[in-house]
């Protein structure tokens, strides 16, 4: 084996002297592969091929390369203070210089020599690389990018900033609907983290948008920790819950401050010098001008970011929105405070109608809004809402462990015109009947057949009849084992939807006691319902 180089055995004392966290960290942002490394020199080897530092050159902002350009051109190294170099016309403030350099320490990309620092020869050469594309210290230095400045025109910002803000009401909305969809149902994960076809299709006509956007959607919402994976797929977290009690404003703010925090202070001091001037670049174009050296990952990794901007409507016409420049400058409560004038005061109330649609002129206020969607379906989403009540979706209430009167007091209490008779027949009559149908979990086997997984059963001979002998049910494989108990094999969340889906009076049960019905399953409709187990061949 040769011997370690002079900065290889430099940096294995400095590692060797760092504490487990800083250990971890530095392992995790470098991405270091542990396969053959067995002590601090091999680990410093690593960390210094050029692949290595290339790889992480390439995800610095131009003012931490700056830095480090710096110290590589002083003889003898440069103390933390000798970053000042990059500082004045620099465009980077106060202590970012020394900011800088305790993260290429943080990075292993510089030497500790006693006070001072010097850059590692692997480090250098890579940097020299850089320099010989252009990317000069005084290049780096460049406070802004290469484009004219202007103060902002009051009449260009409004036009532009409408539009904006017309994205970033509309991301609010369809990721409200998304987040209430995955509540219902969640979605099955693809194996790389997206969502599987049929339940991008369902959450897309739920969220009123084009399939294509439902990707982006889930970015949003795994970026601001809204949805998480499950035992059961892809669902709303606990700060989606909170997220949804929130008001529309807020749910901009909120998710926009989660962009903006995840992203470097280089950026964040990008966006506060955007907010007092008008930068004619949109905001891809600035993150590739602040990572000048980026390779694939980092460019792939800067169109998504600018990608969540955009869709939050954090620039229009090249200029910072008056929401993003407040949250810039001024933090999440200044900026909902200026996107309010985009959302209507919340309302108390809607209009029932006959044909059992409720109108929600403008955005209900939160605490609201979960009550009538739990007891109603959105049929047309946006600030301003409409829902249909249908028998689905007062079983929906009732399995929830509500009746005909709160489901009644309800509409009654949120209703500016009173409830319609239809719809007070429709939640009586649903009641009346809900549960006359039940469906169950169980293991019992008859002689000479496969053990039964769910079992249907009613007091109503007649009505346990029609199911026994309906067409659309056939793939459920209903077999009789008494005058008011029917047994299949299929599963029982495909059993209780089977019957769902063939309107009849159904409600599932555990231990003869009425619980909310199971996940709906992808498979489900006449003959997708398929046994668990495999049938025989005959062959």
């Amino acid at each position: 084996m040769p011997d370690a180089s002079p900065s290889a055995l430099t940096l294995a004392a400095q590692l060797r002297a760092s504490d487990d966290e800083a250990l971890r960290g530095l392992l995790t942002s470098r991405r270091v592969d542990a396969t053959g490394i067995r002590d601090f020199f091999d680990l410093a080897e690593a960390l210094l091929t050029p692949e290595s530092v290339r790889a992480t050159l390439a995800g610095l902002d131009r003012f931490a390369l700056a830095a480090l350009a710096a110290v590589a051109q002083r003889s003898g190294g440069a103390g933390l203070e000798g970053a000042a170099l990059i500082e004045g016309e620099s465009a980077v403030e106060g202590e970012a210089g020394d900011d800088a350099i305790a993260r290429a320490l943080d990075l292993a990309l510089v030497e500790r020599h006693g006070g001072d620092f010097s850059v590692p020869d692997p480090v250098r050469s890579a940097l020299a690389d850089l320099a010989a594309h252009g990317l000069t210290l005084d290049a780096l230095r460049a406070p802004h990018p290469p484009i004219p400045l202007a103060p902002v025109n009051s009449a260009e910002r409004d036009a532009a900033e409408r539009l904006a803000i017309e994205r970033a009401t509309g991301v609010v909305v369809a990721l409200t609907e998304l987040l209430w969809e995955l509540a219902r149902q969640p979605a099955r994960p693809l194996a790389r983290g997206g969502i599987a076809l049929p339940d991008a299709k369902r959450l897309a006509e739920a969220a009123a948008v084009p399939i294509e956007r439902i990707e982006l959607l889930r970015r949003l919402a795994l970026a601001g920790a809204l949805v998480e994976r499950t035992a059961a797929g892809w669902a709303p977290s606990t700060e989606a819950h909170d997220w949804l009690r929130a008001s529309g404003p807020e749910r901009w703010a909120r998710l926009a401050g989660t962009w903006l925090d995840s992203q470097s202070p280089a950026t964040r001091k990008g966006l506060r010098e955007r907010a007092r001037q008008a930068w004619r670049i949109g905001t891809l174009a600035h993150l590739r001008w602040l990572y000048p050296a980026a390779d694939k990952p980092t460019r792939t990794r800067l169109a998504h970011d600018a990608e969540l901007a955009d869709a939050l409507g954090f620039s229009g016409g090249g200029m910072l929105t008056r929401p993003a420049a407040a949250l810039a400058l001024e933090g999440a409560q200044a900026a909902a405070r200026a996107l309010e004038s985009a959302f209507p005061a919340p309302i108390e109330g809607v209009y029932v109608q006959h044909d059992l649609t409720v109108i929600a002129p403008g955005p209900l206020r939160p605490d609201l809004e979960a009550e009538l969607r739990a007891i109603a379906d959105v049929v047309a989403p946006g600030i301003a809402a409409t829902y249909r009540v249908n028998r689905e979706s007062v079983t929906r209430a009732l399995a929830a462990g509500g009746s005909a009167d709160s489901i009644r007091a309800t509409l009654e209490r949120l209703s500016l015109t009173g409830v319609p008779q239809p719809l007070a027949y429709l939640v009586d009559e649903t009641a009346r009947r809900y549960g006359s149908v039940r469906v169950g979990e169980t293991s019992e086997q008859r002689e000479g057949h496969r053990a039964a997984l769910a079992y249907v059963r009613s007091d109503d001979a007649a009505l346990l009849a029609a199911i026994e002998v309906d067409q659309s049910l056939v793939a459920l494989r209903l077999q009789r084992t008494g005058t008011h108990r029917l047994l299949s094999r299929a599963a029982p969340a495909a059993v209780y939807w089977a019957l769902s889906d063939a309107r009849y009076p159904v409600a599932f049960e555990r231990d003869e006691e009425l619980v909310e019905p199971p996940v709906r399953p992808e498979r489900h409709r006449g003959s997708a319902v398929e046994p668990t187990h495999p049938t025989p061949s005959g062959n």
